[in-house]
């Protein structure tokens, strides 16, 4: 029964695939590796994004040395990293760093990794307890990493479902050195007409989906079929030549995050395929073209 739901809810999309095979933008997730973690599922797990033609591994930084171990894995398997540094907290309402260590470790990354084509420089940014002071530290971040390695793309994701509720389109005007518009999205389904083209008619910029995903866990109201559902819909929203890049936020389910986030994995803790894993690697599949 699955499958054919599956089957039901991607035929148009793969329909509209057969008509081009390639992909013009890249697609990728962070590293969660299936549990229990060893050094074998780490293994398989950047073996199976080899395989399904993964084009980027996301990475989180508070420190430099937190590049090193993706910096090695992208250069053996053939990936390019998206290393995202991040002075808030998970809540994105207090720093974990000060606003100088902030700067400093910008500065670093492009210094050590000046072959880097993207950059980000903080998650949700539009959720902070104070955005206009975050703005500040984000310019002089940008300057710093221009003053090492200039043709390093910067950009900051903000959070697309609060953006979109509170139409804080005007925040999107306060970051003029940004060469990309990020953003992270966690919604509710169904989508209404033109849920994620709004942001379209508000930039011109290109657009890197930094972060995505969507529950599979039924007590908080997902499944698997809404999940693959949301899956084929990210992608959709992601053919348009503005957006450059897609990144769904789990390979694997992992615990010790809240509910929603914690099944929104590609593919269950234990490594079993559920249906948005066969959404996803069938548009990984196609070769990437920009």
């Amino acid at each position: 029964m699955k499958k054919l739901l599956l089957i039901m809810l991607i035929v148009p999309f793969l329909l509209a695939a057969k008509c081009d095979k390639t992909r013009s933008f890249q697609m990728g997730t962070a590293a969660i590796p299936s549990q229990p973690i060893a050094t074998e599922s780490w293994v398989s797990c950047f073996k199976l994004m080899q395989d399904n033609k993964f084009d980027r591994i996301l990475h989180h930084v508070k420190k430099i040395e937190d590049c090193e171990f993706i910096a090695a894995v992208c250069k053996q398997y053939g990936f390019k990293p998206l290393f995202m540094i991040d002075p808030l907290s998970p809540d994105r309402k207090t720093k974990i760093m000060s606003w100088e260590t902030y700067v400093k470790l910008a500065g670093e990354v492009s210094t050590k990794y000046p072959h880097l084509d993207y950059l980000g420089l903080g998650s949700e940014v539009n959720t902070y307890t104070n955005p206009n002071e975050f703005i500040l530290e984000i310019n002089k971040a940008c300057d710093a990493v221009k003053a090492s390695s200039p043709s390093i793309n910067v950009f900051v994701s903000a959070q697309y479902e609060v953006l979109l509720r509170e139409k804080q389109w005007s925040f999107l005007d306060k970051l003029p050195k940004m060469d990309v518009v990020g953003i992270s999205t966690y919604p509710k389904l169904p989508l209404a007409p033109g849920y994620y083209t709004e942001l379209l008619k508000h930039t011109k910029l290109p657009v890197i989906i930094a972060e995505s995903g969507y529950p599979s866990d039924s007590e908080i109201g997902g499944s698997e079929q809404m999940q693959a559902k949301f899956v084929l819909e990210i992608v959709n929203f992601a053919e348009h030549k503005q957006v450059i890049m897609c990144i769904y936020w789990f390979l694997h389910d992992i615990s010790g995050y809240p509910p929603y986030f914690s099944s929104c994995g590609l593919r269950a803790s234990n490594g079993k395929e559920k249906l948005a894993w066969n959404a996803w690697k069938s548009n990984s599949a196609r070769d990437f073209k920009p």
